[in-house]
C-alpha cells in the first residue's frame, strides 16, 4: 500500500507541474494582450464566431512572411512607412477615446482606442462585426514589415 501513495503523490506532483507550466505558459503568451475577432449574424441560427489570438503569436507571424513579399510591400508601402509607425506612435500616446464615428441607413462603424487598444465596431443590418487589435502589436509588425534585409 505505502507504493501506491507514492505513486499517487507522484502523480499529483506531475500534475501540478503540468499545471503550472501551461498557467505561466498562457500568462506569458497573452502577455501582450490579444487579438480579437467576433461575428454575429442578425438572423435566426445565424453564425456566431468568436477567435482570440494572443498578440504575441501575430507579432511571430510576422517573421514567417517570405522575404520576396517583404520586398514587394516595402517597395509599394516603403515611402509611407514612417508615417504609419508615427501615426501608431501617436495613436499609443493619445488618450483613450472615440476616433471615429459613422452613421448611415444601413450601417454603424466606430473605432475607439481604450488603453493600448483599438476596438472596431461595425454594425448592418446582415449582422455585428467587433476587432480588438493591440497597438503594440500593431507596431511591431509594422516594425517587422518595414525592417530591410532578409532575416530582418
Amino acid at each position: 500500500m505505502p507504493a501506491m501513495v507514492g505513486f499517487f503523490a507522484a502523480l499529483g506532483k506531475a500534475a501540478g507541474y503540468t499545471a503550472a507550466t501551461a498557467l505561466l505558459g498562457g500568462a506569458i503568451l497573452y502577455s501582450d494582450g490579444a487579438i480579437s475577432v467576433r461575428v454575429k449574424e442578425h438572423k435566426p441560427d445565424g453564425t456566431n464566431i468568436y477567435l482570440p489570438v494572443p498578440a504575441m503569436l501575430a507579432s511571430a507571424a510576422a517573421s514567417f512572411i517570405p522575404e520576396c513579399h517583404l520586398r514587394q510591400f516595402r517597395e509599394q508601402a516603403g515611402p509611407h512607412l514612417p508615417l504609419i509607425q508615427a501615426a501608431i506612435e501617436g495613436l499609443r500616446n493619445s488618450p483613450d477615446g472615440e476616433l471615429v464615428e459613422v452613421k448611415n441607413s444601413r450601417e454603424y462603424v466606430r473605432v475607439v482606442k481604450r488603453g493600448g487598444t483599438l476596438y472596431v465596431d461595425v454594425e448592418s443590418d446582415s449582422e455585428h462585426v467587433r476587432v480588438s487589435l493591440p497597438l503594440r502589436t500593431v507596431s511591431r509588425i509594422v516594425a517587422r514589415l518595414a525592417a530591410t534585409g532578409p532575416g530582418s
